[in-house]
């Protein structure tokens, strides 16, 4: 499981989602970044579904929350994984991920600066393109690498300062879709008309998740697909 909001959310939504899909463990638990709404549950799900392994950012953060947590595991004698760029994981026999940024050492201003982004593939095939809510630092960063960032599916929330994907990243990603939270407040969390009818112009389908609720995605041998929770409309993989 990547991340898992915030204390009240994951009392409210996250754990009688999992326990309405029937489960009772989780082979693991990995946390993006320090923001208490991704990880402020954490202590809550540890001890409700006692996940096999705990995976961390190598990183500093001011994050209380995040501080508390990390001393319960020390308390535990819990010794958590730390990724950072170069890092690769195997999620299951069909999955990997390999984590893009942020690079060993690496210290943002805020939480969010230093947020894990991932390349995850699927049957060797790179399909998705995670950034938790890394933003413009990250992205600028990332093009300067040279490493391949193409993905059918980028998937990414709201920096606190940060309300849109550059033209340069687009460009490098190349998703067929985007899956994006957006919030009504605060406002430069919402995503505007403007950048959703940029995306329409590329060509780029968006699921904005305000409007679509949680989202599946599934992937087959020569496709995939992702269905939204809140509408009826599922959104097929095309010849591209």
């Amino acid at each position: 499981m990547f991340d898992c909001g915030g204390r009240r959310d994951y009392e409210r939504f996250v754990r009688e989602f999992l326990r309405s899909k029937g489960v009772n463990r989780l082979d693991g638990l990995l946390l993006t970044h320090g923001d208490s709404a991704h990880v402020g549950g954490a202590s809550l799900l540890r001890r409700d579904f006692r996940p096999s392994q705990i995976i961390d950012f190598d990183g500093r953060d001011r994050s209380r929350v995040h501080a508390a947590f990390t001393a319960e595991l020390t308390a535990d004698h819990v010794v958590p994984r730390l990724c950072a760029a170069g890092d690769e994981l195997a999620i299951s026999s069909h999955v990997s991920a390999r984590v893009l940024f942020p690079p060993h050492g690496f210290k943002g201003e805020t939480s969010d600066d230093q947020a894990l982004v991932m390349q995850i593939f699927v049957n060797g095939k790179s399909r998705i393109l995670f950034m938790s809510d890394a933003g413009a630092a990250a992205e600028r960063r990332l093009l300067t690498t040279g490493s391949p960032l193409h993905a059918d599916v980028l998937v990414r929330g709201q920096h606190h300062a940060d309300t849109v994907c550059s033209p340069e990243f687009l460009d490098a990603v190349r998703p067929a879709l985007i899956v994006a939270s957006s919030n009504e407040f605060p406002p430069w969390e919402h995503i505007s008309e403007e950048w959703a009818e940029t995306l329409r112009a590329r060509g780029i389908a968006l699921m904005n998740q305000d409007q679509t609720g949680a989202v599946a995605l599934r992937f087959y041998p020569n496709s995939w697909e992702a269905e939204p929770f809140l509408q009826r409309e599922i959104f097929r993989s095309r010849d591209r």
